[in-house]
């Protein structure tokens, strides 16, 4: 009602107002609104949601306004009485006194509609003035609520269609503690609390407003805490959750951004220091699509990651340059052998993905032979250089996904620059080792092929042999395929001569001197 007044039909103001004072009156007599909306004290600990003391403030003006709309109410209905009437028409319309009973000053809407958001908190009817908040927000142009003046305006002081930032906070706060967590029928669905948070979120944002007394990365927390999102599946859900991540100090630039107070030295300090959690929720949906396959879904997250680093980088180069020219204009004189700029760690300059979902998303898009966006992966020539590294190349797990691109795509390349880093871990992991076995092979090096077979025959065990033999039985049954569809007659110095006597060889390693019978049998195989 009280929107409708404002907003709608400001012609019908008054008479709305009217009524919206009776049905307050009337739920303050039944102790419906709670006392405690008018209760404040000050907060001990400044970085706790609190309540502006607004309506502690004005809280006789409020009684007395109500009592007044009380009276007002019961006078007009004892006046629709006809008895009544007649026996005081004497003295006109209204009962005895009533024309001069003392008149309040009126207060405004936004004082009415205060109470209300708060009453509901306070009251346990957070979903009500969540759809009360959500609706203020529809509001646009001339009509729209909370619209913020600059701090050198001539308008500065008036709070016409105006709520506090802190009821704001209190209602994300509010919300977020009804996620339903799949127990029984309590609650509301992560959905609903997403299209909630967000809208509140943008109420906020319009006039450059934060929590005030925390970061909107802890609202990503609080959806991870909730229970209604399973982070194990909801890769989706997780991306979506990026929309509250905060970029390079824009928190600090906010009108109500938490500041560090002196007479609060308890205080958490990850309420005013930057968080990594952006980078927690996306590299949690890259381990999801990686796991489901999904290879479109890990190029996107990538890509953010990217972005958001890239933003963030491009963000601190310009507020250090920003420091640096007001240093300059205030002809601060710089100390010998030090920065005129104070340093500043953040945790999302870079994507900072770990190997092994590196080497998930390169796998990945060797299976599905998307080579363009897996070469991007090991030769971008962005100025940070590639998503794999170099140095990242000794890790047993990216190791393999090289050696599995490069047989694909044939690049003895990046196999050559993969050997000096396995070569300082103690070697090639047997999976690299069967891949650059595979690609010489390939190549025809047979040379190199013995060399490699003989070493793996005596360091490896007798299964992983067995897997060797069965990669160069499928290139003998390739060679000699080969060799009888183009009707060749092969010597000792053709390649399936030589991968023959190689196969030979190994099998005699594999089982020895003492399994002559088998051993013969394969001889004559390839004999």
């Amino acid at each position: 009602m009280i929107l409708t007044a404002v907003g709608d039909r400001p012609q019908e103001k008054d008479a709305i107002m009217g009524h919206v004072l009776e049905l307050l009156a009337y739920l303050h007599h039944a102790g419906i609104i709670p006392e405690s909306v008018y209760h404040y004290e000050p907060p001990k600990d400044k970085y706790s949601l609190q309540q502006p003391p607004t309506l502690y403030l004005l809280s006789s003006k409020i009684l007395t306004a109500l009592s007044d709309a009380a009276w007002r109410a019961h006078e007009l209905a004892a006046a629709s009485e006809n008895q009544k009437q007649a026996k005081y028409n004497i003295f006109g319309q209204e009962i005895p006194g009533s024309r001069y009973k003392v008149r309040t000053p009126e207060l405004g809407s936004e004082v009415w509609l205060e109470l209300v958001l708060w009453s509901c908190l306070h009251g346990g009817w957070t979903m009500d003035g969540a759809d009360i908040l959500k609706k203020l927000s529809r509001y646009k142009d001339d009509s729209r609520w909370a619209r913020g003046t600059q701090a050198k305006s001539q308008e500065r002081f008036m709070v016409d269609k105006t709520i506090s930032s802190e009821v704001v906070a209190a209602y994300i706060d509010g919300v977020l503690n009804r996620v339903t967590a799949g127990v029984g029928n309590r609650g509301e669905p992560v959905a609903t609390i997403f299209n909630f948070v967000t809208t509140f979120k943008g109420l906020l944002d319009r006039d450059n407003l934060g929590l005030g007394t925390a970061t909107w990365e802890s609202i990503i927390v609080r959806f991870m805490e909730s229970g209604g999102i399973d982070p194990n599946l909801q890769a989706r859900w997780l991306e979506r959750l990026l929309y509250f991540s905060s970029k390079f100090d824009e928190e600090l630039e906010y009108h109500n951004a938490a500041r560090e107070y002196e007479d609060s030295p308890g205080s958490p300090s990850y309420i005013l220091d930057p968080s990594s959690i952006s980078l927690g929720v996306l590299h949690q949906a890259l381990r999801i699509h990686i796991k489901n396959s999904n290879l479109t879904g890990a190029a996107e997250v990538v890509s953010r990651l990217q972005s958001l680093t890239d933003e963030n980088k491009k963000r601190s180069m310009q507020k250090f340059f920003e420091k640096l020219n007001r240093r300059s204009e205030d002809d601060f004189v710089p100390e010998s052998f030090s920065s005129n700029v104070d340093p500043m760690d953040y945790p999302i300059y870079f994507p900072q993905i770990p190997p092994a979902l590196l080497a998930g998303v390169l796998s990945l898009a060797t299976q599905n032979q998307a080579y363009d966006f897996a070469r991007q992966l090991l030769y971008s020539d962005d100025i940070d250089g590639p998503l794999i590294p170099q140095e990242l190349y000794g890790y047993s797990g990216i190791a393999a996904a090289i050696t599995r691109y490069a047989l694909a795509v044939d690049d003895a390349n990046v196999l050559a620059r993969l050997k000096p880093n396995q070569s300082e871990r103690g070697g090639l992991n047997p999976e690299a080792s069967w891949a650059i076995l595979e690609i010489q092979m390939r190549r025809q090096e047979w040379d190199i092929v013995e060399n490699v077979i003989g070493h793996l025959a005596v360091h490896n065990t007798k299964g992983r042999v067995a897997n060797i033999s069965a990669l160069l039985a499928r290139q003998l049954l390739i060679l000699q395929d080969k060799v009888l569809r183009q009707g060749e007659k092969p010597t000792e110095t053709h390649p399936l001569a030589k991968a023959a006597s190689i196969f030979r060889k190994l099998i005699k390693t594999r089982f020895g001197d003492n399994d002559q019978e088998r051993y013969h049998r394969f001889h004559g195989v390839w004999n």
